[in-house]
């Protein structure tokens, strides 16, 4: 409505009315038809990517990988809300696109994990590669509710609990002391204060 752009939500519409919703504001309910064919014949390709944030994904990525993210850059990403997204790209090209614990390279299956947890970072620990970890996806459950934890020698311990309780699922289990898979160069490894942190709360 303030850059006067046809009402581009009025496709989105209830199943039984098929119409918007009764939030839908950007134009007089009579209107509703003439509305939507200007959607339909509008050049939506002269309107700017809201996406794009001026630097190439690759881009971006070596600077997460170098630390030279610019705290404009960090904006621009929370902006779009792609930081996770690019910080797992980082981190798939830093362990080989395996987790970290088992070893599973099913690239559906990996997840970027924040050792110090997420909200508690400030915006330069949010893409400090050393404040993270390539986890599958169920290593990284188990890691975020602290029934695996991995120690600043980089060895896993796993929780008691699941020791006692899930004696048949050795996918776990079989881990326990042993270290986790380090990336090939030392400036990629974890950083022990952001697990010394971790480990403390």
């Amino acid at each position: 409505m303030e850059n006067n752009l046809p009402p581009l939500t009025i496709l989105v519409v209830n199943d039984k009315t098929k119409l918007p919703g009764l939030g839908f504001i950007a134009t007089d309910r009579d209107k509703i038809e003439e509305a939507t064919k200007k959607v339909y014949e509008y050049d939506w390709s002269k309107i700017k990517n809201p996406f794009d944030i001026g630097l190439k994904r690759d881009e971006i990525i070596k600077k997460i990988r170098k630390k030279k993210l610019t705290k404009e850059d960090q904006n621009k990403i929370d902006q779009r809300c792609i930081g996770q997204q690019l910080f797992r790209e980082a981190l798939l090209e830093i362990y080989s696109s395996k987790c970290c614990i088992c070893g599973l390279s099913l690239k559906e299956l990996l997840q970027a994990a924040h050792i110090k947890a997420y909200i508690r970072c400030s915006e330069d620990e949010k893409f400090d590669k050393n404040n993270g970890l390539l986890l599958c996806a169920n290593h990284h459950l188990l890691y975020d509710s602290n029934k695996i934890n991995i120690s600043n020698e980089y060895i896993i311990n796993i929780n008691d609990k699941i020791k006692n309780t899930l004696p048949n699922n050795d996918f776990i289990i079989k881990y326990n002391n042993k270290k986790i898979m380090l990336p090939k160069s030392k400036l990629d490894y974890p950083d022990p204060k952001y697990i010394n942190e971790r480990n403390k709360t």
